[in-house]
């Protein structure tokens, strides 16, 4: 039998959702206008375009979550789950595990009001190591992989988050 989400579950991950993406609109929000007014050395950012840049910038976000949860979702059926779960199950790991990162690159993007190129890399190193590690102790504290096939799947998912990441600064 899949678990699936219980109805509470199901209320929090859409408030988890949301706030995820209402968080990451103002993380970059916030950056875009301090580029924009970098690249043109006075404060001439116009809101629209910083608001439609944001917009595109979450639209991307949301889909990129729900492809996450099917890549982790393959990644651990193909090294073996304890138990079935469904992508909504799965889904609501992801955003357990991704939500402390977003509201810590929150907090310094308020607290600092500008992150450099090198330490929005090194924020998003640690975000992504520290989701995956959170994510596997979550499907073991579910009782949804075994100890051993975490140690695997972590491996798997650092070697996975950090290729990515490093193509991101790459092509960025």
């Amino acid at each position: 039998m899949r678990i699936r989400l219980t109805r509470q579950q199901l209320i929090y991950f859409i408030i988890m959702y949301i706030s995820d993406l209402v968080i990451t609109y103002f993380i970059t929000k916030k950056m875009i206008a301090n580029e924009i007014n970098k690249l043109l050395g006075e404060d001439v950012a116009t809101e629209l375009i910083i608001d439609i840049i944001a917009i595109i910038v979450i639209i991307i976000a949301a889909v990129f979550i729900i492809v996450q949860a099917v890549i982790y979702k393959f990644i651990v059926k193909v090294i073996g789950e304890k138990r079935k779960f469904t992508l909504g199950v799965n889904l609501y790991l992801i955003m357990l595990s991704v939500l402390p990162g977003t509201i810590m690159m929150f907090a310094i993007v308020m607290i600092y009001n500008d992150i450099t190129e090198q330490s929005n890399m090194w924020i998003t190193y640690i975000t992504s190591i520290t989701s995956a590690l959170i994510y596997c102790i979550l499907l073991l504290r579910f009782d949804l992989i075994d100890k051993k096939q975490m140690y695997i799947l972590l491996s798997v998912l650092l070697f996975v988050n950090i290729v990515f990441s490093s193509l991101t600064f790459i092509y960025l």
